[in-house]
């Protein structure tokens, strides 16, 4: 088995890496070894909801994390990623990009930009529960794995992470007042980096928060269908207040 080893400080090995892997055929785990196809098996989940977690993929600049979310027969899936901004000096700049018509049917994912299928790494000591995104469905050998890695409740920050990770309903809302109905609504926006009004409320409260790095001027095109519906509903219990 050949690994591959990138270092973050040899900038020209990293282009050439780059440049070969929009030409090369490679099979990853991680973006770092090659895996042994052997080593690769089905995973099958009693039910979707299983499948629900954030998974790593790419390597080195190019690394991003795959966010599958599962809330009845309803399913979205979101990509995080990072890069370096055109100002000087540059600034590390977080984007993102909701991915459209996904549903999972059996241990299989498809979108409009990409499929997938849910499985096993096992190398004997270790069970490495991943996703292998396909370029093509009928050409299994070309794929890419990433490792399933993190919770939840850590990768979405803030007072209610529910408010992005699920559907709410009115049960979830009643205890809350006005207040802290605007601090959840807000929050969606708050952890794209959405930059309020300099001087605000929302605007002072997010900075006072440490995971809040004000990036964008609009986020609008990266919003869920889970957190599109959340802040209709609470806007609409904010006005029964």
């Amino acid at each position: 088995m050949m690994i591959l080893k990138i270092k973050n400080t040899v900038p020209l090995l990293c282009s050439l890496i780059a440049f070969l892997s929009l030409h090369l055929k490679a099979q990853t785990i991680g973006g770092v070894e090659e895996i042994d196809d052997n080593k690769v098996t089905e995973w099958n989940a009693s039910s979707e909801s299983e499948y629900q977690g954030i998974y790593s993929l790419g390597y080195s600049e190019w690394e991003y994390s795959l966010v599958i979310l599962v809330d009845g027969n309803d399913v979205v899936a979101q990509i995080k990623k990072g890069g370096w901004s055109e100002q000087n000096p540059p600034d590390w700049v977080i984007t993102y990009e909701t991915l459209t018509y996904t549903h999972i049917k059996g241990n299989m994912f498809f979108a409009d930009e990409f499929n997938g299928q849910f499985a096993i790494y096992d190398e004997g000591t270790d069970r490495v529960e991943g996703f292998k995104r396909l370029d093509s469905l009928k050409i299994h050998k070309d794929y890419e794995f990433g490792s399933r890695s993190g919770k939840l409740e850590d990768y979405f920050s803030g007072q209610y992470p529910q408010a992005s990770t699920k559907k709410l309903t009115d049960d979830d809302l009643w205890d809350l007042s006005a207040a802290e109905l605007k601090i959840m609504r807000n929050e969606i926006f708050a952890r794209y980096g959405y930059k309020f009004i300099e001087g605000g409320k929302m605007d002072q409260h997010f900075r006072a928060q440490k995971w809040y790095k004000p990036q964008h001027k609009s986020v609008d095109k990266w919003l869920t269908e889970f957190e599109k519906m959340n802040i209709k509903l609470i806007k609409l219990h904010e006005g029964n207040r």
